[in-house]
């Protein structure tokens, strides 16, 4: 036990004198026997497809690179996802470490500059990943004959967070979707909030385009050295400056209130230091609320008063903690085995954070004639019971097909609410199935909320836990239209039988739902003699009687009095 506390204390230091250092940068001629991102055999060129309602733009932290997450990437690449690209920036552009600034090349001067991926281009795909690690000329880190170290991925968090608009506003021209989702691995979470967090970086229209933003081992109160040099850590560069605890980046107050060991002081990176004005630190800044927002904090070194993560302490890497005023801030998912290092590679923490979100306001946006893949996963606070929302707005009224495939071992419900929150349509899919069901929308109801609900515990954990989801316009259905619309149940409500007439429209199935959303009764209606339903034995209540052929769906609200 003694050996085990002295290699953990000795871990424990070693990250934390690195002030929450992500990679600790071996010489770039060591990276050349690792199978590096930019050589992976299993990268597209030509990735044109989309799997997920908005792409995931992955930022890595101070002195790492994009291949912090190379693990993590395969993972989903396998799973289905498409790789998109790298965009590569330098952010200090002019090699002057005495002055910075945010402008973005071709300006004179600028200390940012962005170049495109050479060798796999910059394609429609559903992930992305950021690298600071570049020099000037557009050098990889691992180009060690080529490679000349600018502090690009050591430099001001304010910079960070410009190119992570930049960023933005490119993939959203690529892909042609309204937003992003964003997850940064220690300080890459700090860039993403400065860009969140301020209103001066977010896109042209005004709006940040940014539907959830995921942290790990973040140090949203700071990080300090305990002692020591770490290979590649400059310790005057502004990252670290912007990453000490109570610094004016995080807590505010003025740029002559910077200590002189640094580079320079210009925090908010405007070209000029010792502003006259006092700063508004990062954790008393605004937050954007139609955001989710959730935060992995590492406690797998916190023991006999040790530090979190190993790297970032728990009390720090909670965003809640550090925002004072906001102490719901986010879902907080406390990773108790994985290091710093090792946050950025283990996909049930990863895919727990990444969620979709379960309430409608923060619903992602679905269209119709486009293919999606979600997630079931298990929550946040260890419940295994997972729901999914989308949001469906639609133009015309009519029917719509929902064909849904349920690859795993455990049922799956999908449920379809209108703009006033009532249940319009409702299916429960059975383990390795695939169903189409036809409902009639109604555009003044729009827009539409799609659920989807299953045990995530239930699935493989050697798997991603995938769904999918097709929505497409049935033509042939909207000529019944008006007979559909016109298919009654009487008398509704009801302490008996519960009658119809269905000669005409000749639905083939009748499935009769709880308000859980429990099966309890399975109808054939071709066998069905009499037209109606014996309801005496049912308990009091709201039922969902769901009618069915081919073809068509017809969901009807019953209540039993």
């Amino acid at each position: 036990m003694k050996k085990l506390l002295l290699l953990l204390l000795s871990c424990f230091v070693s990250f934390s004198s690195s002030l929450n250092a992500q990679k600790l940068l071996p010489k770039p001629s060591q990276f050349k026997s690792r199978d590096l991102p930019r050589k992976h055999k299993n990268i597209s060129k030509n990735s044109n497809t989309q799997n997920i309602p908005y792409p995931i733009i992955f930022i890595h932290g101070l002195n790492s690179n994009s291949s912090t997450w190379d693990e993590f990437k395969l993972e989903l690449m396998q799973n289905g996802l498409n790789f998109g690209g790298y965009i590569d920036f330098c952010l200090n552009n002019d090699d002057n470490n005495y002055s910075t600034n945010k402008l973005v090349w071709p300006e004179s001067d600028a200390d940012i500059r962005y170049f495109p991926d050479s060798e796999y281009g910059f394609n429609v795909g559903d992930i992305y990943f950021l690298n600071f690690d570049i020099d000037n000329n557009g050098n990889l880190w691992f180009e060690d004959d080529l490679f000349d170290e600018k502090l690009s991925n050591q430099s001001a968090i304010a910079k960070q967070g410009v190119a992570v608009g930049k960023a933005i506003e490119m993939i959203l021209a690529k892909t042609g979707r309204d937003k992003v989702i964003l997850l940064g691995h220690s300080m890459g979470g700090l860039a993403a909030r400065e860009y969140l967090q301020n209103t001066d970086n977010w896109q042209s229209d005004g709006l940040p385009h940014v539907a959830k933003l995921v942290t790990t081992g973040t140090p949203h109160g700071g990080s300090n050295a305990l002692g020591g040099q770490v290979f590649g850590i400059d310790y005057k560069s502004e990252a670290i400056r912007d990453l000490k605890k109570s610094s004016v980046f995080l807590e505010g107050g003025f740029e002559s209130d910077v200590s002189s060991d640094y580079y320079n002081n210009d925090v908010n990176c405007n070209g000029f230091e010792n502003d006259i004005f006092s700063l508004t630190g990062l954790n008393y800044r605004d937050y954007f609320s139609d955001i989710d927002y959730s935060c992995v904090i590492g406690t797998a070194l916190s023991i006999g008063g040790l530090g979190g993560d190993g790297a970032v302490t728990v009390n720090s890497a909670n965003w809640n903690n550090a925002n004072p005023g906001y102490s719901d801030l986010t879902e907080n998912i406390f990773e108790g085995v994985l290091t710093h290092l090792e946050l950025t590679s283990n996909t049930k923490t990863l895919m727990e954070a990444l969620d979709e979100p379960k309430y409608f306001d923060l619903s992602y946006e679905v269209f119709v004639h486009e293919q999606y893949k979600g997630f079931m996963t298990m929550q946040f606070d260890g419940y295994d019971l997972d729901y999914d929302a989308y949001e469906l707005n639609i133009n015309d009224s009519g029917f719509y097909d929902f064909t849904i495939q349920n690859p795993y071992n455990t049922d799956l419900t999908f449920t379809i609410y209108d703009a006033n929150f009532n249940i319009i349509a409702l299916n429960n899919l059975s383990d390795y199935s695939t169903d189409k069901i036809t409902v009639n929308l109604d555009a003044s109801l729009s827009p539409y909320f799609l659920d989807f609900f299953s045990l995530a515990s239930a699935y493989d954990d050697n798997n991603l836990k995938s769904y999918s989801f097709l929505i497409e316009e049935n033509t042939l259905a909207n000529n019944n239209s008006f007979i559909v619309d016109n298919f009654k149940l009487f008398p509704n409500p009801t302490n008996n039988k519960i009658s119809f007439n269905n000669t005409k429209i000749n639905f083939e199935t009748l499935e009769i739902y709880n308000v859980y959303g429990q099966l309890i009764s399975k109808i054939n209606l071709l066998n069905l003699r009499a037209q109606n339903v014996d309801m005496s034995n049912f308990n009091k209540g709201i039922y969902n009687f769901k009618f069915g052929r081919k073809e068509l769906v017809k969901i009807v609200k019953v209540i039993k009095i």
